[in-house]
C-alpha cells in the first residue's frame, strides 16, 4: 500500500468518479484504475462495487475512505510542519502580445514571483 493508492481511493470516493480523481491527481484514468485494482488485490477485498455507470464504495471502501482521509490530513500537516524537501525551481513559459505585456503582465508577474520565489519566468 502506498500514498498514491490511498490518494486515489480518497479522491474517487470524494469526487465520485475515476475520471475526476485522475484530473485532480494530474494523472490518467487507467493509472487510477490500476492503483485501485492493485490495492484491492493486496487487501483481498473489493473497495468498490462496479456497475455500468460508476463505482460505488463497498462497506470496506467507505471504511478505507475514512482512514485515507485521516492519513492525508496527517501527511498535509507533516508537509506544513516539516516542508516537502528541497524546493525545485519551476519554469513557466508565457507568450503574450506587446499590448498585454504593457498593460497587465507586470502586476501578474510581480504576484507570481512574490508568491513563488522558486519560479523562473520565460516570457
Amino acid at each position: 500500500m502506498d500514498l498514491k493508492q490511498i490518494e486515489s481511493i480518497f479522491w474517487v470516493v470524494q469526487l465520485g468518479s475515476v475520471t475526476a480523481a485522475a484530473r485532480k491527481l494530474n494523472t490518467t484514468q487507467p493509472n487510477i484504475s490500476q492503483r485501485i485494482h492493485a490495492l484491492e488485490r493486496e487487501l483481498h477485498t473489493s473497495l468498490f462495487s462496479r456497475n455500468a455507470t460508476k463505482l460505488v464504495p463497498t462497506a470496506a471502501g467507505r471504511e478505507f475512505f475514512n482512514h485515507s482521509a485521516r492519513v492525508l490530513r496527517a501527511v498535509a500537516e507533516m508537509e506544513r510542519n516539516f516542508g516537502t524537501g528541497p524546493v525545485r525551481p519551476v519554469l513557466l513559459r508565457l507568450g503574450a502580445t506587446d499590448m498585454i505585456c504593457l498593460l497587465c503582465l507586470g502586476p501578474i508577474v510581480n504576484n507570481l514571483i512574490r508568491d513563488d520565489a522558486e519560479l523562473i519566468l520565460d516570457i
